[in-house]
């Protein structure tokens, strides 16, 4: 049974060495990750989506799935990121794109594609960074009333 939910005390750790078993994560921001959203499967960690955030603006991170999801539970756990992020006082969320499977996955989740000419990370041109050659694409968030 497939269960989503905010990042917690008790949950914490178990993220933190999920994510550092990627060949590609060497150390994980524990900021970033307090802002994360968990799929559980009965116990078992099997996905983590988090953001950074800039001001009003959120930056998906550690993106990370061990199991195929059904695209009904991908929805559902992108619902609780916005929820979260909205909460936060994020507006607008970004994501960074570099194939076609994350492409459509973004694509069926609303995003659009952004020009990264115009896109700056910490006053500094994405184009200029490491992976400006990958695309950004961007989801406008409802501001919810609490």
């Amino acid at each position: 049974m497939f269960k989503i939910e905010k990042i917690s005390q008790e949950t914490f750790d178990k993220a933190k060495k999920f994510l550092l078993t990627v060949p590609s994560i060497s150390e994980v921001d524990d900021e970033i990750l307090s802002k994360a959203i968990l799929v559980l499967d009965n116990s078992n960690l099997v996905g983590c989506v988090s953001y950074e955030i800039f001001t009003d603006i959120g930056l998906i991170r550690y993106f990370v799935f061990k199991k195929v999801l059904s695209e009904s539970l991908i929805k559902e756990l992108f619902l609780e990121l916005e929820k979260s992020a909205s909460l936060d006082g994020i507006n607008k969320i970004f994501c960074v794109v570099n194939n076609d499977n994350i492409e459509n996955l973004f694509s069926s989740l609303d995003f659009k594609f952004v020009n990264r000419d115009i896109v700056f990370i910490d006053e500094q041109s994405f184009t200029d960074l490491e992976f400006g050659d990958s695309n950004i694409m961007m989801r406008e968030l409802e501001q919810r009333v609490m």
